[in-house]
């Protein structure tokens, strides 16, 4: 089996204040939508979309957690990462 290159849309971070969190809540996305589960984030629009899909939410999930301090200081409901991710530029 070989190796498969995947890209996911960025997300605009020019005003975090705290990283803390933010690799741990990208993770959390990516195993919720990986189990099949989701809990608490209602807002994964296609949980049967394609991985690229999953990854881009995380990132936006990971991007408004730096707005605060703390490692949970930003978390974002699900409404917040829809609105960033209607409004982001897609590449």
């Amino acid at each position: 089996m070989g190796r498969q290159s995947l890209t996911a849309q960025g997300v605009d971070v020019s005003a975090a204040w705290d990283v803390a969190g933010a690799t741990s809540q990208f993770a959390v996305i990516i195993v919720d939508a990986s189990s099949g589960k989701r809990r608490g984030w209602p807002g994964l629009r296609n949980p049967d979309g394609e991985v690229e899909d999953v990854l881009t939410y995380a990132n936006a999930v990971a991007a408004l957690n730096c707005r605060a301090l703390g490692a949970r200081g930003g978390l974002p409901t699900p409404a917040e990462v829809d609105a960033m991710l209607l409004s982001a530029p897609r590449s």
